[in-house]
């Protein structure tokens, strides 16, 4: 959790991307990451508040830790 801009509390969703698609994320060319629908992510998004802070991470390699 972390405090928004007008000092609301944020839930944090976090998930780890393939370097790849993370690249094409930084640098634009990606704007769209989807995540099909099973109960692993059902899950999760039901524990959150619109809005929440999305952490894309980059897991596959440490050569674009952004």
């Amino acid at each position: 959790m972390r405090i928004g801009a007008l000092g609301a509390t944020l839930d944090v969703i976090t998930t780890t991307l393939k370097r790849e698609w993370f690249a094409k994320i930084v640098a634009g060319r990606k704007r769209v990451e989807y995540r099909e629908i099973k109960p692993y992510w059902t899950q999760r998004l039901r524990r959150v508040r619109v809005p929440f802070k999305l952490v894309l991470r980059n897991g596959m390699t440490p050569q674009n830790q952004f």
